[in-house]
């Protein structure tokens, strides 16, 4: 993460090789030539490797939040992260269980999709989806966990505040605030892809077998995508919430060793419109409205697949 160029050259690789991993090898090329769809499909599959490499790599070029927390706090996060993964395999677990998968992918669904072993090669993808996305799911809880811990902490009094230990704060905080954010992209970016895959493999199915209409119905997809949201909601909004709270607390103790008591209000407003801006507490319409796509992403990704095979 550390060399774009590397970066640029390494993430091509990636994608290439996935392209060529996915398809028959005598084959290469023939989903791209033959049908829209399964050039939709074979693209994203390739795509999410890609994603996973970047993903994997971020979290080895983060340290975590509670690395240095107590037990109770690691505790805490590993329990929240084994949850958070637990409630998102449900949609694996319980579909099959009320519906065959041979009723929703027929048995020739490598065929269809030009992609030999394309269930199994899906399914491995979305596996190991999951595991890169461990650290960062993690660093979201720990960040949380962190934040409410460090609420019980002692502060100085107004006045005789240590400038070095403040401005340690501020860069852990604003550490914290720019990694609350990467994962949250990363993660989304994840599930959102696999989505828009699963949305792909299903939109060739339908082409090519328009009776499965029924054992694969749009609200199924758009459901997957409710559901996928909100777990992700559940993970960044309070994590965020309490973020801004400490951001807000910060501010204070910074505003109180700068000015002072006898500070005019005329100054305080104005210090005070500074400092939460260069705490990133003053977000632009623009940064609210793409964190909130970004929590959307797998409902949008859900809608955006059905939109893409004509709404069946």
């Amino acid at each position: 993460m550390r060399s774009p160029l590397a970066l640029s050259v390494l993430c091509p690789g990636v994608f290439l090789a996935s392209l060529l991993l996915l398809q028959s090898p005598g084959r290469v090329g023939d989903a791209f030539l033959h049908s829209s769809r399964t050039w939709l499909l074979h693209g994203l599959a390739a795509l999410l490797p890609v994603i996973y490499v970047v993903t994997l790599l971020a979290a080895l070029g983060s340290p975590h939040p509670v690395r240095a927390g107590t037990p109770t706090q690691r505790g805490a996060v590993v329990f929240c992260t084994v949850l958070f993964f637990v409630l998102g395999a449900l949609p694996a677990i319980v579909v099959p269980l009320n519906s065959p998968l041979v009723e929703v992918f027929p048995v020739d669904v490598d065929s269809l999709a030009e992609m030999p072993g394309a269930r199994v090669k899906l399914a491995l993808l979305g596996i190991l989806g999951a595991a890169v996305a461990i650290p960062h799911v993690s660093h979201c809880f720990g960040i949380h966990v962190q934040l409410i811990g460090s609420r019980a902490e002692p502060h100085e009094a107004p006045g005789v505040l240590d400038t070095r230990e403040l401005q340690a704060a501020v860069l852990r905080y604003q550490q914290l605030r720019s990694q609350l954010r990467r994962s949250l992209d990363l993660i989304a970016a994840s599930i959102g892809t696999n989505v828009l895959a699963l949305g792909a493999m299903r939109n060739v199915v339908l082409d090519a077998l328009p009776a499965r209409h029924v054992s694969f119905d749009a609200s199924f997809l758009v459901a997957i995508g409710v559901y996928l949201t909100g777990l992700l909601a559940s993970i960044y909004l309070p994590a965020r919430q309490t973020l801004n709270a400490a951001g807000e607390a910060l501010s204070g103790r910074i505003l109180q060793s700068s000015l002072g008591p006898h500070a005019t209000w005329k100054n305080w407003t104005e210090e005070r419109q500074a400092v939460r801006a260069y705490l990133g507490l003053r977000d632009s319409v623009l940064k609210e409205l793409q964190d909130g796509i970004t929590v959307l992403s797998p409902l949008v990704a859900s809608i955006s697949s059905l939109l893409l095979g004509h709404g069946r």
